[in-house]
């Protein structure tokens, strides 16, 4: 397959090196993008500085550095960059799944590259990649189609939406603690070193960021009940703030605390306040933990949560704990 330099087809930049911590932060501003693997990169948005125009729309952003180095995304709109970003303006009109093309391309260039060690700050231009003119048919068929998924995804599903949330507020303008919201109990605190497993048995919750949470599965515990699904676990240690929405029963480790509905929320309300929760993770570590704090955290309230946030799923934690009963009393 034939491979060309980046700089042979793309102007490559290096952003414009701002530090998040000294701009100022406005919802629904610009994108401010780092060096981050997650939501194409952005980390928040932020309020345009003068005299500096964002960068456009459609262009590539690469992490130079960092543990997900060589993170590359196609930003869909304007955005600023921290340090160690890369930007690829195209120097010929690409389409979107072209462009997709070369952001997989680089970022399988991950193994040459270190954290911290080799990073591609020097050698980003000259950073081999296929040509796009050999890119497969069938991969840009199977890219249009997930062009076409993004967008849907993209585009608020307005006929979905419950009544109340039909003219919604700022998220920054009603804001409630998470007590008010959830019931935070104090998990199952069990030790999974004494636990027999069991490929088949109950889900074992612990602080991990990985797997929703789930690090094993393991057999029924004699009078110990386990957790049932339809709450939000929180880890209070370890992995701190790290929030997921639990379909099924569970147990769970120590230091991990599981939040109750005190409402009906559908599926889409309960990944948003897992998001909501994660957003606290920079104020916290290994140690400044989040056991006596987590009660008191901000988050939007109901009627603040915005339109984008549903997707059609009319599925409360009422038919989440149906569907869970149902199973238990199915005959094996």
């Amino acid at each position: 397959m034939q491979t060309i330099e980046l700089q042979s087809v793309f102007d490559v930049s290096y952003g414009n090196k701002f530090d998040l911590n000294k701009m100022s932060r406005l919802p629904g501003g610009v994108n401010f993008v780092g060096r981050s693997s997650q939501n194409l990169g952005v980390s928040a948005t932020v309020a345009e500085v003068s005299a500096v125009p964002p960068f456009e729309a459609g262009m590539i952003t690469v992490a130079l550095g960092g543990t997900k180095l060589l993170s590359a995304f196609v930003q869909p709109a304007p955005f600023y960059t921290a340090q160690n970003v890369a930007v690829l303006k195209p120097k010929v009109a690409m389409s979107f799944e072209q462009k997709i093309y070369v952001c997989l391309a680089i970022r399988h260039n991950r193994f040459r590259y270190s954290a911290f060690g080799r990073e591609a700050n020097r050698t980003i231009k000259v950073l081999r990649v296929p040509s796009i003119s050999s890119a497969p048919a069938w991969l840009r068929e199977a890219l249009t189609s997930a062009h076409k998924d993004f967008e849907g995804r993209l585009s608020p599903l307005i006929e979905h939406i419950p009544a109340p949330y039909a003219a919604q507020p700022q998220i920054g303008e009603s804001r409630v603690m998470v007590s008010d919201l959830f019931d935070v109990i104090y998990g199952s605190n069990l030790e999974l070193n004494k636990l027999q497993q069991d490929p088949n048995g109950i889900n074992f919750v612990s602080r991990t960021s990985k797997n929703n949470g789930v690090s094993a599965k393991v057999k029924e515990v004699p009078h110990i009940k386990p957790i049932d699904g339809g709450v939000l676990t929180v880890a209070g240690g370890g992995s701190v703030l790290e929030t997921f929405l639990q379909t099924e029963r569970f147990y769970s480790g120590r230091d991990l605390y599981y939040l109750k509905p005190r409402e009906k929320f559908c599926i889409d309300e309960l990944l948003f306040y897992c998001a909501c929760i994660r957003a606290n993770m920079f104020r916290y570590s290994y140690g400044r933990q989040a056991n006596r704090t987590l009660k008191s955290l901000l988050v939007p309230a109901p009627e603040a949560i915005p339109a984008w946030v549903y997707g059609g799923c009319a599925t409360t934690v009422e038919q989440i704990e149906a569907a869970i009963n149902a199973a238990e009393h199915t005959p094996s």
